[in-house]
């Protein structure tokens, strides 16, 4: 065992200041693994998380032939995938759930050669209006 002596005494006065130094860094250390064991925790524990239930069942509801406008379908289910006869057609991509019978809008994908793919929807829906923008007829037809 080493006792203090005017020699090691004059080593540990030296080193001193790099103690003191060093002593922040290891409280912050300690504040660091504070957060960071709790931060792992959430993050491991978040890939356990269920997934958002996607789309809703009552999608389409709003749909009524003979009242429902354009706008109105515009801004429920946004722009539409495709557009004919001038805006009087308009076409949407529909995916579906079977277990909770959800639908939602599929965005459009094209792919590199121009085409675009439907490898994500299920369905199709077809709004057909009239000249003042009230929908005539609607069908949803299943395309996967």
């Amino acid at each position: 065992m080493c006792w203090p002596t005017k020699r090691t005494s004059k080593i540990f006065h030296s080193l001193e200041p790099y103690v003191r130094v060093m002593r922040p860094t290891a409280r912050a250390l300690r504040r660091l693994v504070r957060w960071i064991l709790p931060l792992f925790l959430v993050v491991c524990l978040t890939g356990c998380a269920t997934a958002p239930v996607k789309g809703r069942a009552d999608l389409l509801a709003f749909l009524i032939d003979a009242t429902t406008t354009r706008e109105t379908v515009l801004l429920q289910l946004g722009q539409p995938s495709g557009r004919f006869e001038h805006g009087k057609i308009l076409t949407y991509r529909l995916g579906y759930e079977e277990k909770t019978k959800h639908y939602w809008v599929v965005e459009r994908e094209d792919n590199p050669t121009g085409w675009s793919t439907w490898l994500r929807a299920q369905f199709s829906l077809v709004l057909v209006f009239d000249e003042q923008g009230v929908l005539r007829k609607h069908s949803l037809v299943e395309v996967n």
